[in-house]
C-alpha cells in the first residue's frame, strides 16, 4: 500500500504536519525533543527516495512523537510536574535551585540597593 500514490501523498502530508508541529514545539527550546528522522522524512525530496519500510518507520516515529506531545499537553507538561514536585519538596528540585552563583548575585544586589537615586544620577549624568 505504501507504493500507491494516494497513500504516499497522504502519509507525506501527515509527516509534514507533524514536522511543522515538532519545529514549533522545539522553537527556542531544546532540540533534543525533536526527531531528526521525522524532520528529514517529511521533506518531499527525501520522502521520494525512501523505500516503503523506511517510510513506515518514519510514520511510526511521527505517530509516537505526536502521541507523546499530546500526552504532555494533557498532563500539563513539565511545568506542571515541576510545580507538583516542588510542592512535595522533591530533593532534586531543591538541589537544582541551589546554584553556586546565587550568593554572589545576592551580595551584588544588596550593594546596588544601597546606592541612592541621587548618587546614580550624579554618576551617569
Amino acid at each position: 500500500m505504501m507504493h500507491l500514490d494516494e497513500v504516499s501523498e497522504f502519509l507525506l502530508s501527515y509527516m509534514q504536519g507533524v514536522s511543522i508541529q515538532m519545529q514549533n514545539a522545539c522553537k527556542g527550546r531544546s532540540v533534543q525533543a525533536a526527531d531528526p528522522i521525522v524532520f528529514l522524512a517529511a521533506k518531499p525530496e527525501v520522502w521520494a527516495t525512501l523505500d516503503p519500510l523506511r517510510r513506515a518507520r518514519a510514520v511510526l516515529k511521527a505517530k509516537k512523537w505526536r502521541e507523546w506531545i499530546q500526552r504532555e499537553a494533557e498532563d500539563g507538561g513539565h511545568v506542571a510536574r515541576y510545580h507538583q514536585q516542588r510542592a512535595q519538596g522533591s530533593p532534586a528540585i531543591e538541589q537544582s535551585l541551589a546554584h553556586a552563583y546565587v550568593p554572589s548575585l545576592t551580595s551584588r544586589q544588596s550593594r546596588r540597593s544601597c546606592v541612592s537615586q541621587d548618587e546614580l544620577r550624579r554618576r551617569w549624568l
